[in-house]
Protein backbone atom coordinates (compact mmCIF):
# COMPACT_ATOMS: atom_id res chain seq x y z
CA UNK A 1 0.00 0.00 0.00
CA UNK A 2 2.65 2.24 0.67
CA UNK A 3 3.95 2.17 -2.88
CA UNK A 4 0.69 2.96 -4.04
CA UNK A 5 0.21 6.51 -1.90
CA UNK A 6 3.59 7.54 -3.75
CA UNK A 7 3.08 7.02 -6.77
CA UNK A 8 -0.19 8.87 -6.42
CA UNK A 9 1.80 11.32 -4.77
CA UNK A 10 4.33 11.48 -7.42
CA UNK A 11 1.67 11.63 -10.05
CA UNK A 12 0.23 14.54 -8.62
CA UNK A 13 3.52 16.58 -8.60
CA UNK A 14 3.49 16.06 -12.49
CA UNK A 15 0.15 16.46 -13.01
CA UNK A 16 -0.62 13.35 -14.20
CA UNK A 17 -3.94 11.27 -13.07
CA UNK A 18 -3.65 7.50 -11.81
CA UNK A 19 -6.30 5.12 -12.49
CA UNK A 20 -6.20 1.54 -10.81
CA UNK A 21 -7.75 -0.56 -8.61
CA UNK A 22 -7.04 0.29 -4.44
CA UNK A 23 -7.43 -2.60 -1.94
CA UNK A 24 -9.73 -2.22 1.52
CA UNK A 25 -7.56 -3.43 4.57
CA UNK A 26 -10.84 -2.71 6.69
CA UNK A 27 -11.58 -6.40 7.23
CA UNK A 28 -7.67 -7.12 7.92
CA UNK A 29 -8.32 -4.59 10.78
CA UNK A 30 -11.49 -6.12 12.02
CA UNK A 31 -10.23 -9.39 12.10
CA UNK A 32 -7.02 -8.10 14.22
CA UNK A 33 -9.34 -6.49 16.60
CA UNK A 34 -11.73 -10.03 16.69
CA UNK A 35 -7.96 -11.87 17.14
CA UNK A 36 -7.50 -9.69 20.54
CA UNK A 37 -10.43 -9.53 21.95
CA UNK A 38 -12.13 -6.72 20.86
CA UNK A 39 -15.71 -6.33 20.30
CA UNK A 40 -17.64 -4.46 17.64
CA UNK A 41 -18.45 -1.82 20.31
CA UNK A 42 -15.01 -0.91 21.33
CA UNK A 43 -13.60 -0.93 17.82
CA UNK A 44 -11.65 2.94 16.92
CA UNK A 45 -14.97 4.05 15.04
CA UNK A 46 -17.09 3.61 17.96
CA UNK A 47 -14.89 6.60 20.11
CA UNK A 48 -15.76 9.86 19.44
CA UNK A 49 -13.48 12.56 19.01
CA UNK A 50 -13.30 16.23 21.04
CA UNK A 51 -11.75 18.93 18.79
CA UNK A 52 -11.66 20.94 22.01
CA UNK A 53 -8.96 18.94 23.21
CA UNK A 54 -7.67 16.94 20.66
CA UNK A 55 -8.52 13.92 22.55
CA UNK A 56 -10.56 10.80 21.97
CA UNK A 57 -13.39 9.57 24.75
CA UNK A 58 -13.96 5.82 24.95
CA UNK A 59 -17.17 4.64 24.79
CA UNK A 60 -17.12 3.80 28.75
CA UNK A 61 -16.35 7.43 28.92
CA UNK A 62 -12.10 7.85 29.60
CA UNK A 63 -9.82 10.01 27.75
CA UNK A 64 -7.44 8.98 25.17
CA UNK A 65 -5.05 11.94 24.24
CA UNK A 66 -2.30 11.91 21.41
CA UNK A 67 1.23 10.69 22.62
CA UNK A 68 3.46 10.62 19.36
CA UNK A 69 2.77 10.58 15.37
CA UNK A 70 4.02 9.61 12.55
CA UNK A 71 4.62 10.46 9.01
CA UNK A 72 4.65 8.40 6.10
CA UNK A 73 4.15 9.21 2.29
CA UNK A 74 0.67 9.80 1.57
CA UNK A 75 -0.73 9.67 5.66
CA UNK A 76 0.18 10.63 9.00
CA UNK A 77 -0.75 8.24 11.86
CA UNK A 78 -1.42 9.37 15.17
CA UNK A 79 -1.48 7.30 18.22
CA UNK A 80 -4.04 7.99 21.07
CA UNK A 81 -3.39 6.31 24.46
CA UNK A 82 -5.63 5.84 27.56
CA UNK A 83 -4.15 5.95 30.61
CA UNK A 84 -3.32 2.09 32.46
CA UNK A 85 -4.95 3.93 35.69
CA UNK A 86 -8.27 4.60 33.75
CA UNK A 87 -8.20 1.20 31.86
CA UNK A 88 -7.28 -1.27 34.90
CA UNK A 89 -10.30 -0.84 36.90
CA UNK A 90 -12.85 -0.75 33.86
CA UNK A 91 -15.76 -3.11 33.62
CA UNK A 92 -15.68 -3.28 30.21
CA UNK A 93 -11.55 -4.27 30.18
CA UNK A 94 -12.69 -7.73 28.53
CA UNK A 95 -14.43 -6.59 25.34
CA UNK A 96 -12.09 -3.34 25.02
CA UNK A 97 -8.55 -4.71 25.54
CA UNK A 98 -8.04 -7.93 27.06
CA UNK A 99 -4.92 -8.86 26.08
CA UNK A 100 -3.16 -5.40 26.75
CA UNK A 101 -2.14 -6.26 30.47
CA UNK A 102 0.65 -3.11 30.84
CA UNK A 103 -0.69 -0.59 28.87
CA UNK A 104 -4.38 1.18 28.56
CA UNK A 105 -6.55 1.17 25.60
CA UNK A 106 -4.69 2.83 22.02
CA UNK A 107 -5.96 3.50 18.41
CA UNK A 108 -4.05 4.70 15.78
CA UNK A 109 -6.32 7.70 13.44
CA UNK A 110 -4.21 8.08 10.11
CA UNK A 111 -5.07 11.29 8.15
CA UNK A 112 -4.87 10.57 4.53
CA UNK A 113 -3.29 13.62 2.31
CA UNK A 114 -5.91 14.59 -0.27
CA UNK A 115 -4.64 13.69 -3.47
CA UNK A 116 -4.87 9.50 -1.93
CA UNK A 117 -8.21 10.30 -0.94
CA UNK A 118 -8.91 11.58 -4.19
CA UNK A 119 -7.35 8.63 -5.77
CA UNK A 120 -9.21 6.09 -3.65
CA UNK A 121 -12.77 7.52 -4.41
CA UNK A 122 -12.19 7.69 -8.45
CA UNK A 123 -12.12 4.19 -8.05
CA UNK A 124 -15.42 3.12 -7.68
CA UNK A 125 -16.77 5.66 -10.78
CA UNK A 126 -17.62 4.00 -13.25
CA UNK A 127 -14.69 5.39 -15.97
CA UNK A 128 -12.59 4.19 -13.94
CA UNK A 129 -13.80 0.64 -13.73
CA UNK A 130 -14.43 0.93 -17.54
CA UNK A 131 -10.37 1.78 -17.55
CA UNK A 132 -9.07 -0.79 -15.74
CA UNK A 133 -11.06 -3.16 -17.80
CA UNK A 134 -9.85 -2.07 -20.77
CA UNK A 135 -6.53 -2.49 -19.20
CA UNK A 136 -7.03 -5.80 -18.73
CA UNK A 137 -7.57 -6.69 -21.91
CA UNK A 138 -5.22 -4.96 -23.79
CA UNK A 139 -1.51 -5.05 -20.99
CA UNK A 140 -2.69 -7.94 -18.62
CA UNK A 141 -2.79 -10.22 -21.14
CA UNK A 142 0.38 -9.46 -23.09
CA UNK A 143 2.39 -9.87 -19.83
CA UNK A 144 0.16 -13.20 -18.88
CA UNK A 145 1.44 -14.51 -22.32
CA UNK A 146 5.23 -13.43 -22.00
CA UNK A 147 5.39 -15.03 -18.32
CA UNK A 148 3.46 -18.22 -18.99
CA UNK A 149 4.40 -18.96 -22.66
CA UNK A 150 8.10 -17.46 -22.79
CA UNK A 151 8.90 -17.49 -19.26
CA UNK A 152 9.37 -13.72 -19.16
CA UNK A 153 9.75 -13.56 -15.20
CA UNK A 154 13.26 -12.64 -15.22
CA UNK A 155 15.70 -11.18 -17.71
CA UNK A 156 18.44 -13.86 -18.02
CA UNK A 157 21.10 -10.88 -18.79
CA UNK A 158 22.68 -8.11 -17.18
CA UNK A 159 22.19 -4.68 -17.82
CA UNK A 160 19.64 -2.01 -19.21
CA UNK A 161 20.45 -2.21 -22.79
CA UNK A 162 20.86 -6.18 -22.70
CA UNK A 163 17.50 -6.92 -20.83
CA UNK A 164 16.07 -3.91 -23.16
CA UNK A 165 17.37 -6.27 -26.46
CA UNK A 166 15.51 -9.43 -24.40
CA UNK A 167 12.49 -7.52 -23.72
CA UNK A 168 12.19 -6.59 -27.75
CA UNK A 169 12.56 -10.28 -28.55
CA UNK A 170 9.91 -11.50 -26.28
CA UNK A 171 7.62 -8.35 -28.02
CA UNK A 172 8.35 -9.17 -31.53
CA UNK A 173 7.58 -12.87 -30.90
CA UNK A 174 4.28 -11.99 -29.01
CA UNK A 175 3.48 -9.60 -32.31
CA UNK A 176 4.22 -12.02 -35.01
CA UNK A 177 2.04 -14.56 -32.93
CA UNK A 178 -0.71 -12.75 -33.08
CA UNK A 179 -0.31 -11.10 -36.92
CA UNK A 180 -0.28 -14.94 -37.83
CA UNK A 181 -3.15 -15.26 -36.06
CA UNK A 182 -5.12 -12.18 -37.58
CA UNK A 183 -3.92 -12.26 -40.93
CA UNK A 184 -2.73 -15.72 -41.84
CA UNK A 185 -5.39 -17.94 -40.39
CA UNK A 186 -8.22 -16.10 -41.78
CA UNK A 187 -6.84 -16.52 -45.21
CA UNK A 188 -6.24 -20.62 -44.60
CA UNK A 189 -9.55 -20.75 -43.23
CA UNK A 190 -11.24 -19.14 -46.53
CA UNK A 191 -8.98 -21.19 -48.74
CA UNK A 192 -10.01 -24.61 -47.41
CA UNK A 193 -13.61 -24.02 -47.05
Amino acid sequence: MPRRKQASLAAHEKDIELVGPWTETDGRAKQRFARVGVTDAFLPDKFQYDTVSDSYVCPEGKTLTPRYGHVRPGRKMVRYLASPTDCRPCPSRRQCCSGNQRYGRSIVVTHEDPVVSAFRSRKNSPETKALIRERGRVAEFVNAWLKDKLGLRRFRVRGLEKAGTEALWALLAYNIRQWIRLRWKPRITAATA
